[in-house]
C-alpha cells in the first residue's frame, strides 16, 4: 500500500499540527509505503524534519514549488497565492506520479477539496470541524473514500449535520510515544540539568501559548498565581516571541512576573525532561467550541505519559482522553478553580500521585502505532486493498 500524506503548512514547524503530521506518517510507514508531499515554503527552521522531530524511521519527504509570499504578510492574500500555486503543481504531481489507487491522506480541507476530485481513495484526517461553507463541505465528504476524526464528538457530529453513514468515519485520538515521556531521571536531576529551581513547587505548561491567536488559558494561570505564595513558581516552555512578549507584560500588570519563567520553544526531544522537573502539569484551555469538542489536545496525551499530576479544563476533548481518577478537572475561564486544582495536588500527595499512575496507565492505549494501525485498517475496508 502507498501513502501520500499531503502537507500545506511550513514543515518542519513550532506547532503540534507539524509533529502530529511527522509522527502518524513515521507510524505508518511501519505498515505501508509513505511519501509525504509538502509545499516549498520560507522557513526559518533549517534542519530535516526527521531530526527536528527526532523520528528515527526516515522516509522519501517531496518538496513542490509554489509562490510563498506569506512573509509579505498581505493577508489572505498571500494565503490564496501559496495555496493555489502549490495545488497547481500537487495536481500535476499526483496525475502524472501516482497510480490510481495509491491512498492520499491529510488535514488539509482545501486541497482534499481538489485532489479527492481526481483521486479515488482520499482520506480526511479531520483536526477541526466545519463551521461555513458547508454546501462546499458536503460535496468534499462525499467525494472522499473515508474520514478520520480526533475525537468522538465530531464523528457523530458529521453523522447528524452531513448525513454520512457511521462506517464512512473512524475516530481515533491522537497518540504519544511513551517511551519518551517516560524517562528514568528524578524531578530534581532533571531540573539541575534544566537548572531549574530545586527548592520551589513547580507548575508546568508546555505548548504554544495561543492558537490561532485564541487564548490558551495562559492569562487564568497567572491570575492564579497572584493567590500563590513565592514557593510556587509557573514554568511555561513553549510560545513564539509575541506572545511570550505579550504576557510578560500582562504578568508585569499582575505584579506576578518573579512567579513564572519563561522557558520559549524548545525542540520535541527536550520537552519530556521539563515534565519530569515539574510538580504538576496544567492544561488550562478556555470554554468555547474549539476546545471543548475539535481539539485532541497533543499537551495532554504527554502529561499523561509523563507521569505528572494533572490539572485540566473540564471539556468533552479532554473527558475522551482522561477521568477523575487520571485527572483534577476545573471549570474553564476560572483562575480560583485551578488554584484550588494546585492546592489539591500539594494537600493530597497520595491522590495526585495515584492520579499520575492512573493516567500514565490510560494513555498506553493512545499510541502512535495504535493510531496508525486503526488507519490502516479503516483503509483496508474501504477501498479492499
Amino acid at each position: 500500500m502507498k501513502i501520500y500524506y499531503i502537507i500545506n503548512s511550513r514543515f518542519p514547524n513550532e506547532k503540534a499540527e507539524g509533529l502530529e503530521s511527522m509522527k502518524i506518517s513515521s507510524a505508518l510507514s511501519d505498515f505501508a509505503d509513505v511519501c509525504i508531499i509538502k509545499s516549498f515554503r520560507f522557513n526559518k527552521i533549517k534542519k530535516n524534519p526527521f531530526s527536528f522531530y527526532g523520528t528515527e524511521k526516515e522516509f522519501p519527504i517531496i518538496t513542490l514549488p509554489c509562490l510563498d509570499i506569506m512573509p509579505l504578510r498581505l493577508g489572505k492574500f498571500s494565503f490564496l497565492v501559496q495555496t493555489y500555486t502549490y495545488l497547481f503543481f500537487l495536481l500535476i504531481y499526483l496525475l502524472l506520479f501516482t497510480k490510481k489507487d495509491d491512498i492520499i491522506l491529510s488535514h488539509e480541507a482545501n486541497l482534499m477539496f481538489f485532489v479527492s476530485q481526481i483521486r479515488k481513495n482520499s482520506f480526511f484526517d479531520m483536526h477541526d470541524f466545519p463551521r461555513s461553507k458547508l454546501s462546499l463541505f458536503s460535496q468534499l465528504f462525499e467525494k472522499l473514500r473515508g474520514i478520520i476524526t480526533t475525537n468522538k464528538w465530531k464523528k457523530t457530529e458529521l453523522e447528524k449535520k452531513f448525513n454520512i453513514k457511521s462506517d464512512k468515519i473512524l475516530s481515533h485520538p491522537n497518540g504519544v510515544d511513551i517511551a519518551k515521556f517516560d524517562l528514568d531521571i528524578t524531578k530534581e536531576e532533571a531540573r539541575k540539568e534544566l537548572k531549574l529551581p530545586q527548592n520551589k513547587i513547580l507548575i508546568g505548561y508546555v505548548g504554544m501559548l495561543k492558537t490561532m491567536g485564541m487564548e490558551k488559558g495562559i492569562d487564568v494561570a497567572i491570575q492564579a498565581m497572584k493567590q500563590l505564595d513565592e514557593k510556587y513558581k509557573l514554568v511555561l516552555v513553549g510560545g513564539n516571541k509575541e506572545d511570550i512578549d505579550y504576557y510578560k507584560k500582562y504578568a508585569d500588570s499582575e505584579r506576578v512576573s518573579d512567579k513564572i519563567i519563561f522557558v520559549g520553544w524548545m525542540k520535541n526531544s527536550v520537552i519530556p525532561k521539563y515534565l519530569k522537573a515539574f510538580d504538576m502539569v496544567i492544561a488550562p484551555f478556555p470554554a468555547g467550541d474549539h476546545y471543548n469538542y475539535f481539539m485532541s489536545p497533543m499537551k495532554v496525551f504527554e502529561y499523561m505519559a509523563s507521569k505528572r499530576p494533572m490539572i485540566a479544563s473540564d471539556l468533552v476533548s479532554i473527558r475522551e482522553l482522561a477521568g477523575d481518577d487520571e485527572c483534577i478537572f476545573v471549570k474553564p475561564d476560572d483562575s480560583q478553580s485551578l488554584l484550588k486544582g494546585v492546592e489539591r495536588v500539594i494537600d493530597d500527595r497520595d491522590l495526585s500521585n495515584s492520579m499520575a499512575y492512573n493516567a500514565h496507565e490510560a494513555i498506553k492505549k493512545f499510541t502512535w502505532e495504535s493510531r496508525a494501525k486503526s488507519i490502516i485498517n479503516f483503509i483496508e475496508n474501504k477501498t479492499n486493498l
